[in-house]
């Protein structure tokens, strides 16, 4: 998905509106789009970065790092399938599609790999969060199996965004 990027104070409109548009698909490569946009912000300010962070843990700390370097007020929130961050669903021979290269692959998935998978992806989310906590970045995960408006209150309080 290519990023989406609005600037200004009153823009929540036409942020929406590109949210609503996106559709996910090809290749992508997190660190070199953020730096091309950081290029084009002229000043420090407040930055929101929307993903799943699903690819490679060193090109999203590499991606996020550029925003510490330039004094940037980082909000990291990853969001991520209820039953995708459990691994529901994968059980006995399935196929897997990679969502950037299109490749599909049959595997056989038991309650070893699921454990694995949970595992991983678990691992994941853990290291994006110390990642950004160590270098005062904001960190909020979102899953699709909560409530989003409770969710939503509570992040946006817990990350100082309201009182």
């Amino acid at each position: 998905v290519d990023p989406s990027f609005v600037n200004g104070r009153h823009r929540i409109v036409e942020l929406a509106r590109r949210l609503a548009d996106l559709k996910p698909g090809g290749q992508f490569d997190f660190a070199t789009s953020l730096a091309t946009e950081l290029l084009s912000i002229r000043r420090a300010g407040k930055v929101f970065i929307v993903s799943d962070f699903l690819m490679l843990l060193n090109s999203v700390t590499k991606g996020l790092g550029m925003f510490t370097a330039a004094s940037m007020d980082l909000t990291a929130v990853q969001i991520l399938g209820g039953r995708e961050l459990n691994g529901q669903g994968l059980d006995g021979d399935v196929e897997v599609i990679d969502s950037e290269s299109g490749e599909r692959l049959r595997v056989s998935i038991g309650e070893r790999e699921r454990t694995q998978y949970r595992e991983t992806m678990t691992r994941l989310t853990r290291e994006i969060k110390s990642f950004c906590l160590k270098r005062g970045l904001h960190y909020s995960l979102y899953t699709t199996d909560n409530d989003f408006q409770q969710f939503f209150v509570r992040a946006t309080r817990d990350l100082g965004l309201a009182h």
